[in-house]
């Protein structure tokens, strides 16, 4: 066997919000759209320009890239940016929400960066305060601090590497305090401009063949419950269940909404389909098929499940079968196939949840040695193989040092001086 046997290596990343527009009042409850579009969605597809040897995945959600489009063309607005009104006209209530969400995001890797918007959660309470507290802390805020609070919060949930390049929110950085309303403004035209751009950078990307795009169901429904909700008893027999319902042609409705969508945006058909919450059944092996899927993608757990056979692992989490895990198969439905692919679990676990908890480059170097102990087990092996990454591509990154950046420069740097 070849001592030059590459491992090949797929990159899923989802990026996923639920629809959070209240249609009677024409607003977004929640403004995690807006802000994850500033800190990750433009960024994650952006920073793989620098690394032309590094292929990847995005599931950008239908509900997603709708919002998106609201917020732009309609210059739309959310509960939190409705309290970005002139501090000195702020009501009592609108101060309030100010003390009370306007320090959501996380505190030590975040906020503590950052002197003066330190100073200002210290001043609330490192813990949020009941309604007593909230109403006695506000009186430990200015105008200024009001109007420092509003800046601050809108510009930490713009990606670093983004203000770094940028010399206006370079400079409000430097800056620490005492913002003005006209700053605030420009701030907020930032957040606006790269809304708008998400959609265009991975249309380009995906035009230079360096990733590809993928959808899930329109408004993320669980599919196979909502082909069947019985379907779950394979998996859980004996679990409670209300009545049973069958609805295959909303499941349809929903995959055919998003294929429309996607041509609309992209001008090609979509080829693979993220399962919302990777839930899949063989009822929907036919489905997506039928519209033209070329492949999907879930969880190895589906995998043992399926085969009756175990995904074994030491005590480092290294797969001791790894050809069982790391190629792709078809999946049979209905006397239909569909090509499939499972992510290691662990790996995808490693990003999620335990990177954050190491400095970026060690984070980096235990997931390319991970890959290098992965391809020398399947040295022997005849073929070809692939280990597959996939997770949420936003809410893992405000808990890393340095955000996204240090760790994926570092990840995407030491894949592509591989020469395995």
């Amino acid at each position: 066997m070849s001592s030059q046997k590459i491992l090949n290596i797929a990159f899923v990343w989802n990026q996923h919000q639920p629809y959070y527009r209240d249609e009677q009042q024409g607003l977004f409850i929640m403004p995690w759209v807006r802000l994850h579009a500033a800190k990750d969605y433009y960024r994650m597809a952006t920073l793989l320009e620098q690394y032309p040897k590094i292929k990847a995945t995005f599931s950008l959600s239908p509900s997603l890239m709708e919002q998106l489009e609201v917020y732009v063309e309609e210059r739309a607005t959310d509960l939190y940016l409705n309290v970005m009104k002139k501090a000195r006209e702020l009501d009592e209530r609108e101060k309030t929400f100010l003390l009370k969400h306007y320090f959501d995001i996380q505190h030590e890797k975040v906020i503590s960066r950052y002197p003066y918007y330190w100073q200002l959660l210290d001043r609330r309470g490192m813990k949020e305060p009941g309604p007593d507290g909230l109403l006695e802390a506000r009186q430990r805020y200015t105008v200024q601090d009001y109007l420092d609070l509003q800046v601050w919060f809108n510009l930490v949930w713009i990606d670093p590497e983004i203000r770094k390049q940028d010399p206006f929110l370079q400079g409000l950085v430097y800056k620490g305090r005492n913002y003005t309303e006209k700053e605030k403004e420009e701030l907020l035209k930032h957040h606006y401009s790269l809304m708008e751009d998400v959609v265009p950078v991975h249309r380009r990307l995906q035009e230079k063949e360096q990733i590809e795009i993928i959808t899930t169901a329109y408004y993320h429904p669980i599919l196979p419950l909502l082909v069947d909700n019985y379907s779950s008893l394979r998996a859980s027999p004996g679990l409670p269940l209300p009545r049973r319902f069958s609805f295959p042609e909303d499941a349809r409705a929903q995959v055919e909404m998003a294929t429309m969508q996607y041509r609309r945006y992209f001008d090609v058909e979509p080829r693979g389909f993220w399962p919302p919450e990777m839930a899949v059944s063989p009822e929907t092996i036919p489905l997506l098929a039928d519209l033209g899927f070329q492949w999907t993608i879930t969880d190895e757990q589906i995998l043992s499940r399926s085969l009756g056979l175990e995904v074994y692992r030491d005590g480092y989490g290294h797969v001791l079968n790894p050809e069982v895990l790391y190629q792709p198969y078809l999946a049979c439905g209905e006397g239909t196939e569909l090509p499939i692919i499972f992510r290691d679990h662990h790996l995808s676990d490693r990003i999620g949840f335990v990177y954050q908890h190491m400095s970026a480059v060690d984070a980096a170097a235990d997931l390319v040695h991970r890959l290098q102990v992965i391809r020398d087990k399947l040295m022997d092996s005849s073929g070809s193989y692939l280990v597959t990454i996939a997770l949420d591509g936003e809410n893992a990154w405000e808990w890393y040092a340095g955000e996204k950046n240090d760790f994926l420069h570092a990840l995407y740097g030491g894949i592509s001086n591989s020469p395995y």
